[in-house]
């Protein structure tokens, strides 16, 4: 018996895939207005007021691409990002929507959280800023809310009791850090970054409802939450470390080394390209169940123990190559498989009380 696909739904609902339309930006006018942006799958509408906004139809010009702002408040632009030291599989292009205004006076008395994070991002922008290109936020007891994408140098926001939501993507030359407690972290569009990505979330989802995140590292620590990340993974190293939060995470690709550290909490990983010769995986949890799915065109060494559970290795059909065991006890499987060039790939599972599985696919 093989299996068919890694379909089959795990014991979370699926995040919803989402796409937010920008299809005309609200119009500023010298009066207040209400931006009212579209419902997200299970938040909240949220309802945001402005101040009076003075609107002008010069070009913006910054570190990031030239940005043109007009009344309509609207653009669309195209870029390509590729990932440093990564393979060619991050390499991503993208359509990014961004509502961007220049904004020539704003009236700072009586402001709340959102209009702060628009005055914060004018100044960022600004050709003459210390901080440019540089996003950093840090806030607490309220929704952080982006309603455009970003790119620049560095990002940097946080949350203590509440959540993050961008209403677009993240794009960085530089690194990218979100960090919440009590609070889900959402991003609408990608995440890119050339260097780092750090995510730390406690009681808190992280969702990115994009097609890729692409990175050099990608560091990510949540608890007591799942772990749920359906779009494309591209980078040279994933580390992972979790308390009481399922990992479900199926379109990996990896360059060097994915290290997956959880404490009671299920493993559920599909790699679907390993793109160099000596990549090391290691992943650890304890009374759960570990479930790794790896390309047909993996080539190298495995290392698979269970205490107190069963330990299966399952070749598929289609896979083309030579399956090697040196320990085949019920509880512990190493070998190899050989399967076109020689590699120095190694795959390492740990867990006890529960059955770890290794797919060859």
């Amino acid at each position: 018996m093989y299996p068919q696909t890694h379909d089959s739904p795990p014991p979370y609902t699926a995040i919803p895939s989402y796409n937010p339309h920008f299809s005309s930006g609200p119009t500023y006018t010298h009066s207040t207005y209400q931006s009212v942006p579209p419902p997200l799958p299970n938040r909240p509408q949220s309802n945001t007021t402005s101040t009076t906004l003075y609107v002008n139809n010069r070009t913006s010009t910054s570190s990031l691409p030239s940005i043109v702002a007009n009344n309509n408040v609207n653009f669309t632009r195209t870029s390509d990002y590729s990932a440093a030291g990564v393979s060619a599989m991050t390499s991503a292009s993208f359509t990014a929507v961004s509502n961007v205004v220049h904004v020539n006076n704003i009236v700072t008395h009586a402001m709340n959280g959102p209009q702060k994070i628009n005055m914060h991002l004018e100044e960022v922008r600004k050709p003459t800023s210390k901080d440019k290109g540089k996003l950093s936020i840090n806030q607490s007891n309220r929704m952080l809310e982006l309603n455009e994408s970003w790119s620049g140098r560095k990002c940097h926001l946080s949350n203590k009791n509440g959540c993050i939501i961008v209403h677009g993507s993240l794009v960085s030359n530089g690194s990218i850090e979100l960090e919440t407690t009590k609070g889900d972290i959402t991003i609408d569009g990608h995440m890119v970054a050339a260097k780092d990505i750090k995510v730390k979330t406690n009681h808190g989802f992280f969702s990115v409802l994009g097609s890729s995140v692409i990175a050099d590292t990608l560091t990510i620590e949540a608890s007591h939450k799942p772990l749920q990340i359906s779009s494309q993974i591209a980078v040279k190293k994933l580390l992972i470390n979790t308390k009481h939060a399922p990992i479900f995470l199926n379109r990996i690709s990896l360059a060097s080394h994915m290290s997956i550290k959880a404490y009671k909490a299920p493993v559920d990983v599909s790699i679907q390209d390993i793109t160099s010769s000596s990549a090391k995986i290691e992943i650890e949890t304890t009374k759960a169940a570990v479930n790794v799915y790896l390309s047909r065109k993996f080539s190298g060494d495995f290392d698979i123990k269970s205490k107190n559970g069963l330990v299966t290795v399952v070749m598929d059909n289609s896979a083309f190559g030579t399956l090697l065991f040196e320990n085949t006890k019920d509880n512990h499987k190493s070998g190899c498989f050989k399967s076109g060039k020689k590699s120095k790939n190694t795959i390492y599972i740990r867990t006890c009380n529960a059955p770890a599985t290794l797919y060859i696919q």
